[in-house]
């Protein structure tokens, strides 16, 4: 640069353009392992379990950065679960607000069968009951 004019030659221009493209260059490839960075942390530390990975010191890592920041921040101890006794007791059953039906009121009783046919096994026998359900229910007929 001339001391005196304060203005760039072209060759020193072209110069100080190509040294501000490298380190443009520079900067965007560290920004963009700094992202990956990041972006593996929250891995770590919000992903699922399935997702996270841990460290092998066996592995080798091709990203220099990487080693560094896991020497400098080793992943956490677990801590060991305290257990805390706790008084054995008795659950009571919860109320299902549907109390026995008197004694005396009338009870019908509905059997839904199935049709003869379906009775028979293939070989002529008698198909067994395999279970029923038995219900009551509170009805009004007019």
């Amino acid at each position: 640069m001339n001391e005196e004019t304060d203005i760039l030659t072209y060759d020193e221009a072209l110069l100080l353009t190509r040294k501000q493209a490298e380190m443009i260059a520079l900067f965007t490839t560290e920004i963009r392992s700094l992202k990956e960075q990041i972006e593996w942390l929250k891995r770590q530390l919000f992903g699922r379990k399935s997702e996270r990975m841990e460290f092998d010191p066996n592995q080798l890592l091709l990203d220099p950065i990487l080693v560094e920041a896991i020497e400098q921040n080793p992943p956490p101890e677990p801590k060991p679960e305290i257990e805390s006794p706790v008084a054995a007791h008795v659950r009571k059953a919860a109320p299902h607000g549907r109390g026995v039906l008197p004694a005396h009121l009338e009870r019908e009783i509905v059997e839904v069968d199935i049709p003869e046919e379906q009775k028979l096994l293939p070989d002529g026998s008698v198909r067994p009951r395999i279970g029923f359900e038995d219900s009551e229910k509170l009805a009004c007929t007019p």
